[in-house]
């Protein structure tokens, strides 16, 4: 079944993926040791691939940008790394990564029910499931699938637990938003019938939470917004 939402997009939606820039590993550098491992893990997506592999990590050997194809493997639940050819004793070795207390695997399973909510709620308006292609997906399908899964992951305070309180609300509240835009495009006649179209009302509702929920940091992109993956 066609993906409403992307991984990516859903963990920086409930404040979940967080980037790190220049960290510096731990392992030795020594002209033979080629692992090293970051601190913060599992580690998550960059280029909203729903993948994790080695385009979505940042190695810098002495401030020189490492290619991916000098990735030998990427351990992503334990953020290990593994180069190819071992940097130079005594090199300087950086990483830029992205890590989420939610794994991909967990968000992908909210997303999944997501999916059947929405396809429940619109069978009688839209032919469901809606596709075949991500890109077929309306807009507003899709932006109802990231909200309603990652108010799901805020509402069970999943992650970080610091929080609680402001993550049960942020999760309320984009649930609600959720119900808003869904009762609309089923008044309208579907998400397919009327282009996906909503009010400002249910717009400004959408808009309510940024979901960066535990502190100012730098944030990646959407594919549609023309801005840079980190």
């Amino acid at each position: 079944m066609t993906n409403y939402a992307l991984l990516q997009s859903i963990l920086e939606e409930a404040g979940f993926s967080h980037p790190v820039f220049g960290e510096i590993p731990s392992g030795v550098v020594d002209g033979n040791n080629k692992i090293f491992t970051v601190c913060s893990k599992p580690l998550t997506d960059t280029d909203y691939s729903d993948v994790v592999d080695e385009s979505d990590v940042r190695v810098y050997v002495n401030g020189v940008p490492l290619e991916n194809s000098d990735i030998d493997d990427i351990d992503v639940q334990f953020g290990i790394i593994t180069l190819k050819v071992a940097p130079t004793a005594n090199a300087i070795v950086t990483v830029d990564y992205r890590y989420s207390a939610v794994s991909m695997q967990f968000a992908d399973e909210v997303r999944q029910e997501a999916q059947g909510w929405i396809n429940m709620k619109m069978r009688k308006y839209d032919v469901v499931p809606y596709g075949p292609a991500y890109e077929d997906v309306p807009a507003i399908i899709r932006n109802i699938c990231r909200l309603w899964a990652a108010s799901s992951l805020l509402l069970r305070d999943y992650g970080f637990n610091n929080d609680t309180e402001l993550t049960s609300k942020d999760g309320a509240e984009k649930l609600k938003a959720v119900k808003t835009l869904i009762t609309e495009l089923q008044e309208d006649g579907g998400a397919v019938s009327n282009g996906g179209a909503v009010s400002e009302e249910a717009q400004a509702v959408e808009s309510i939470s940024d979901g960066n929920l535990f502190g100012a940091f730098e944030r990646g992109e959407r594919p549609d917004s023309d801005g840079e993956r980190w």
